[in-house]
């Protein structure tokens, strides 16, 4: 503020802190402030979507949904200049995993199934390929094949990133997979061969993370 810089990713730093520390009222309202002060830009569209997602994992459905449409909107407004590949940068198949984790928690399998379907559409016509941004798209299409009680989807989405060089195996990736195996671990799949197959693979891609 004294310096007359973009806040943005002062607030997106505040954000993203509460969201690891599992803060999440804090997370989507430190998001929302950094949002309103900043000009528009791919960080002040990240943190509409952080909004969003927080909302989501607190629960809070109707503000979920609200700042989605809000990240979705500006979105649209950004002029196609992001390279994608800046730590800043927050193009198309980013902006698909929160749209893909805010459809999981808000109970939309099918909305992240086209949010992972914007991901791949992206890579097709030549984007940046990101394997920890890859990886999550992955895994969040496999989390909704299993929600719409397909296994077979989850493990043809899941499959092709379990083979990712350790030094990818980021956090964000190995979180996903670890709701990934919670899910596998259910009594409908307990009797299933497929599916303690696919969690003895996802075990060992994340002991070497």
């Amino acid at each position: 503020q004294e310096t007359e810089a973009s806040q943005a990713n002062a607030w997106y730093a505040l954000a993203k802190t509460a969201r690891w520390q599992h803060k999440y009222a804090d997370a989507a309202d430190l998001a929302w402030q950094g949002f309103e002060c900043s000009p528009l830009s791919p960080t002040s569209v990240q943190l509409a979507y952080y909004e969003a997602n927080s909302a989501a994992l607190l629960g809070d459905k109707s503000r979920a949904m609200s700042a989605l449409a809000r990240a979705e909107k500006s979105a649209e407004a950004l002029p196609a200049i992001d390279t994608g590949v800046s730590p800043w940068s927050f193009p198309a198949e980013r902006q698909a995993i929160f749209a893909l984790s805010v459809a999981l928690r808000t109970g939309d399998p099918d909305g992240a199934l086209r949010a992972a379907a914007v991901a791949d559409e992206g890579w097709a016509a030549g984007d940046p390929h990101i394997p920890g941004t890859w990886a999550q798209v992955r895994i969040g299409a496999a989390i909704a094949h299993l929600i719409k009680g397909s296994l077979d989807g989850a493990v043809e989405q899941v499959t092709p990133m379990l083979t990712l060089s350790p030094e990818f195996r980021i956090a964000t990736v190995t979180g996903w997979l670890i709701d990934l195996d919670k899910r596998l671990a259910s009594k409908r799949l307990a009797l299933s061969p497929e599916a303690a197959c696919l969690r003895q693979q996802i075990g060992d891609f994340n002991a070497i993370a």
